[in-house]
């Protein structure tokens, strides 16, 4: 497997319900991460030891990201991490704050990737540089964040137009290349955490040799 590109940068907001005032308020709640082995998971311990905290000082449980807004409304958590949208959600709908966005606690940050097969890409090298030079214009486009963005991303996403457009804000669709420097502190934070011992290299694992021709 080789991961070719980003989704995105940043966009993963620290959502949390209006009674927290700090990071430190945190600590014997509960919180949400989509997956331990996510980055959201990564931002989050690095918010709390920015705060001096522990990671466990705060209960930490897993919840799909369409659950989340609804478990802060109902008290069932004291906030949550995940890719937008779903913040803004809470935000709108008056149930909870942006404590943090992404961009805070590490800036660019690395979220989603498009993965592909290596044999995938050894064999139908022109249409895997198709596929990669059309998503780098794809994200291009999605960054101008105007009513024709907004109009296809309501067809995927159900949300209200108010909604997207709050999520819209911290997400960015561009610079998509993963850079040695930032996927060193990505498997750094695993390592760290005690999510993986021995994460692929970078030299293994990411292949720029698509989206370096794309965004030629």
């Amino acid at each position: 497997m080789k991961v070719v590109a980003l989704g995105h940068r940043d966009g993963n907001n620290v959502t949390v319900s209006k009674d927290i005032k700090s990071a430190a308020d945190l600590k014997g709640k509960t919180f949400a991460v989509p997956q331990r082995f996510s980055t959201q998971n990564i931002l989050l311990y690095q918010m709390l030891k920015n705060e001096g905290l522990k990671y466990s000082d705060v209960k930490i449980v897993e919840l799909t990201p369409a659950e989340m807004p609804a478990a802060l409304s109902e008290g069932r958590i004291s906030g949550y991490i995940v890719a937008e949208p779903f913040g803004a959600k809470s935000v709108i709908g008056g149930k909870g704050k942006t404590l943090f966005q992404s961009q805070d606690l590490w800036k660019d940050s690395i979220c989603c990737g498009l993965v592909l097969r290596n044999e995938f890409i050894k064999n139908n090298k022109n249409s895997a540089q198709e596929l990669v030079t059309g998503y780098v214009k794809a994200g291009k486009e999605a960054e101008i964040k105007d009513s024709k963005i907004q109009d296809i991303s309501l067809k995927y996403m159900a949300v209200d137009k108010k909604i997207l457009e709050l999520g819209l804000k911290s997400t960015t669709y561009t610079n998509l290349k993963i850079n040695e420097k930032d996927y060193k502190q990505l498997t750094s934070y695993l390592k760290i955490m005690g999510l993986s011992k021995n994460p692929p290299k970078y030299s293994e694992f990411v292949d720029n040799s698509l989206i370096d021709k794309a965004e030629k």
